[in-house]
């Protein structure tokens, strides 16, 4: 139940036989920094593992914790994934431990607790920058758009087709030719080119990334975005689309109170998922489009290839080997594990609202697989087509025109406080060369920027950091200043930029 592979972390549960311990020596030798973690189902079987462990490995610091996984609780995995941040890790047994099911339903769990923190916190690690390069640029230079919550249910029982990137897009794609008067068209990323390149209309694009740039915006389409996307993409498409905001990914706090001060946050339950598709299928519902079809939603690749041309770039996600639902062996990444699960999450709760035409690739559980053929022929004709309706419906709405000097205003008044903090950091380290120590950071909390940047960032990344510095008060508070200094600095030189 074990790999020769030297991880960060060793989470290991259950009876502790010879081999076993043996095996963990064996690999501590290789790995001196290698960290272990007990887990057993109750305090009985903990202590005798304890006992066991302390009895081998004697007094040795790389023992980090023993858990108990009382029945029915995965606070305690979710907890240890939390400690593990951003590591690599192993969940092992011994092959003399039979509970089988109960382990591999603990790695299952571990392993999706570890995969979300890890892809939740992936847009703290450098401290912010990429994202919010995005948002401090996106909100001083966007000025008009269209809030979603204005357009809440105003497409009621149209379908909505969501065209994803995968190989399987190809034996669909001369069928989306004829489906103006039928479904909405909604897509992203590479696929957008393909349907171009066929005739194909797109009514909305969704531009969620922070990264990437879109070569391909149909000027004639609705623009998804939120804050964070790309702001090279925005500046392409001030003027020749319709801009729709999507409430923001919840992630950051500053965000979020830059957005009340500019009323722009939206009371709709809004919970995007994990990638581009998910965020579109709960844009869809939102706007009330039935039944969601997913067209191209293989959500696996072989041979680096996910589509034409277009190799996979992992992005630091881990990529595992299982079985596409014809039985073939394909690769997956963390994040399309996170999106599968979250999709069938949301056609359980949403109550068989998903259909998927998708010909091949993982299959998604308790959702109908339907060739889009058949599912157009049971989909009714409108009276006219839908990019029609679409910009009547839109041009009925009242856009949002923000008024540029009042979010400069804001972005200032950001920008100071982070100077404000930045001068007594710097007190603060001036005070620790005369052993004078502050550990609350009560001179701080009189700021209102202190706990929704870098005490953010701080409670995110503090398992990261806190593994490369000595376990004392001191060490601690020292690191904790230069973090703190090193979010602000990234923050000042990014307003620094826009203002």
């Amino acid at each position: 139940m074990y790999s020769n592979t030297l991880p960060d972390t060793l989470v290991v549960f259950g009876k502790l036989d010879q081999k076993l311990l043996n095996d963990l020596k064996k690999k501590l030798l290789k790995n001196p920094k290698l960290q272990f973690v007990f887990l057993e189902e109750d305090q009985k079987k903990s202590h005798r593992q304890k006992i066991e462990v302390k009895s081998f490995f004697k007094e040795n610091e790389n023992i980090k914790n023993f858990h108990v996984l009382e029945k029915g609780n995965t606070s305690v995995l979710k907890n240890i994934a939390y400690d593990n941040l951003f590591s690599s890790f192993e969940i092992i047994k011994s092959n003399n431990d039979k509970r089988h099911s109960l382990f591999e339903n603990i790695s299952s769990a571990f392993n999706f607790f570890q995969n979300g923190l890890n892809l939740s916190s992936y847009p703290f690690a450098d401290f912010g920058e990429l994202f919010f390069k995005n948002i401090y640029n996106n909100l001083l230079n966007v000025n008009k758009f269209c809030l979603l919550q204005s357009l809440k249910g105003k497409f009621k029982n149209i379908p909505a087709i969501i065209v994803g990137s995968g190989p399987s897009l190809d034996k669909n794609i001369n069928f989306l030719k004829n489906v103006k008067t039928k479904a909405f068209v909604f897509a992203a990323n590479s696929c957008v080119k393909k349907l171009k390149n066929n005739n194909i209309d797109i009514d909305f694009f969704g531009g969620v990334d922070p990264s990437v740039i879109y070569e391909e915006v149909d000027n004639n389409c609705c623009f998804l975005y939120q804050n964070q996307t790309f702001y090279k993409n925005l500046q392409k498409c001030l003027n020749q689309t319709t801009n729709i905001l999507l409430p923001d990914c919840g992630l950051f706090e500053l965000e979020k109170f830059m957005n009340d001060q500019l009323k722009l946050t939206q009371n709709i339950d809004f919970e995007g998922g994990w990638n581009v598709s998910t965020v579109l299928i709960q844009t869809a519902h939102i706007l009330g489009c039935s039944p969601i079809v997913l067209v191209g939603h293989d959500l696996c690749y072989k041979d680096k290839k996910y589509a034409k041309s277009l190799e996979v770039k992992n992005d630091g996600f881990s990529v595992k080997d299982t079985q596409d639902r014809d039985g073939n062996s394909v690769k997956i990444q963390d994040d399309w594990i996170m999106a599968k699960n979250w999709i069938e999450k949301f056609h359980r709760k949403k109550i068989n609202m998903i259909i998927n035409a998708t010909e091949g690739g993982i299959n998604l559980e308790g959702i109908k697989n339907i060739t889009l053929t058949d599912v157009l022929k049971n989909f009714k004709i409108f009276p006219k087509d839908l990019k029609t309706q679409l910009n009547e419906t839109i041009s009925d709405k009242e856009f949002l025109v923000k008024n540029p000097m009042q979010t400069q205003e804001i972005l200032k008044n950001v920008y100071d406080s982070l100077l404000s903090l930045s001068k007594e950091l710097q007190n603060l380290l001036n005070d620790f060369s005369n052993q004078e120590f502050d550990f609350e950071f009560t001179k701080l909390k009189d700021n209102f920027l202190f706990n929704l940047l870098p005490v953010q960032f701080w409670r995110v990344l503090k398992p990261v950091f806190i593994k490369e510095v000595d376990n004392t008060p001191i060490d601690h508070y020292i690191n904790k200043i230069i973090f703190f200094q090193n979010v602000i600095t990234t923050h000042i030189n990014l307003l620094k930029e826009v203002l």
